[in-house]
C-alpha cells in the first residue's frame, strides 16, 4: 500500500460551528477544526457517494480517512498554526480572544410561543460561529488547511478522485440553520512536513509544538502542564442507539512533547496516540 500525506484546503460556503459543548445558553465553537470531525465528514461524504450510511460502511471503509489531521485557518497565505505564549493559547500570532474578534461572530434565536407570538425566555439559545471572511474594513478569505494520509495507488475505492478540488462536506453541528456546508479547494502533495509534526514520512513530536492533539493516561504523573481534555468516540449511532468507546485523556494542540523512545507515532482523527512504553513529557511553550 503506497501510503502519501496530503495538504488539503477547505473553503467553507457557509458560516461553521464546531460544538465544544454548551455554556449556560452559549453554545461556543472551536476555533480550529478537529481532526475527528473532519473524518466524520469525510466518512459521511463517502457513505453518500457509495450508496451507504456512515455507520452501515465496513471498518476499512471507516479506516480510509482515519489519519487526518486538525484543520487550521489560512488566512493572507499564512496557516495560523497552534501555540502557546506566556502561557495563553494562540492561533498563529493570534491570541485565542483576538481570534474570536476577528474571526466569529453569533446568532441568537428563541423558540416562539404560537399563541401570542411572545419569546420563550427559557429557550433562548446563542450559538457562535466561525466566519468564512474576517471581520475587517478589507475582509480577507478564511480558508481551512489540514493534512490526511490515503492510499495513493487505490484502485477499488477510488479515494484521490473523492479528495479532489471540488468535493462538498457537510462539517460541524447546526446544519439545519444554514451552517457547515465547505468544499475541498485545493489538494495538492504535503512539502512542509515539519510544520505538520512529520519527519521522514511518520509522526515525530520533538521539533515544532504539536499541531495534533496527544494522548496521554492517568499514569503519566509527570506531565502537568498544558491543557487536557477528555476524549470520548463515537463508535457508532443511530435513532436507538450509541456507542462509544472509553474515556481517555487528550493534551490539546500547542503543546510541546519528546519520548525517548523513538517508535512509530500513530496519528487518528487528529490525536497522536502515544503507546504506555514510550516515555514522555510535555509542557506548554512560555516566552
Amino acid at each position: 500500500m503506497a501510503r502519501k500525506w496530503y495538504e488539503i484546503t477547505l473553503k467553507p460556503l457557509q458560516p461553521l460551528h464546531i460544538g465544544s459543548g454548551n455554556y449556560g445558553v452559549v453554545n461556543p465553537t472551536w476555533i480550529y477544526i478537529p481532526g475527528w470531525t473532519i473524518w466524520g465528514a469525510l466518512t459521511a461524504a463517502f457513505g453518500i457517494k457509495t450508496g451507504l450510511d456512515k455507520n452501515k460502511l465496513k471498518n476499512e471503509q471507516k479506516e480510509l480517512f482515519e489519519q487526518v489531521s486538525n484543520f487550521y485557518p489560512f488566512i493572507n497565505g499564512n496557516i495560523l498554526f497552534p501555540n502557546y505564549k506566556k502561557g495563553e493559547f494562540c492561533l498563529g500570532e493570534y491570541t485565542e480572544k483576538k481570534f474570536r474578534h476577528l474571526a466569529t461572530d453569533t446568532f441568537t434565536s428563541t423558540a416562539i410561543n404560537a399563541l401570542d407570538q411572545s419569546a420563550n425566555k427559557n429557550s433562548l439559545h446563542e450559538i457562535e460561529y466561525l466566519l468564512p471572511k474576517t471581520k475587517e474594513s478589507k475582509p480577507k478569505d478564511i480558508l481551512w488547511k489540514g493534512i490526511l494520509n490515503i492510499d495513493n495507488e487505490d484502485n477499488y475505492y477510488n479515494l484521490k478522485s473523492f479528495i479532489s478540488a471540488g468535493t462538498e462536506l457537510s462539517i460541524g453541528g447546526e446544519r439545519s440553520k444554514g451552517f457547515g456546508k465547505v468544499i475541498i479547494y485545493n489538494v495538492k502533495k504535503l512539502e512542509e512536513k515539519e510544520k505538520w509534526n512529520i519527519q521522514d514520512e511518520n509522526i515525530s513530536l520533538d521539533r515544532e509544538p504539536s499541531v495534533h492533539f496527544v494522548s496521554t493516561d492517568d499514569d503519566n504523573k509527570s506531565i502537568s502542564k498544558g491543557e487536557i481534555i477528555p476524549y470520548v468516540e463515537i463508535l457508532s449511532s443511530d435513532k436507538n442507539s450509541l456507542e462509544l468507546s472509553k474515556i481517555k485523556m487528550i493534551y490539546k494542540p500547542g503543546v510541546r512533547a519528546e519520548h525517548k523512545n523513538q517508535k512509530t507515532l500513530i496519528l487518528k482523527k487528529g490525536i497522536v496516540n502515544l503507546f504506555t512504553y514510550l516515555q514522555c513529557m510535555m509542557s506548554a511553550k512560555k516566552e
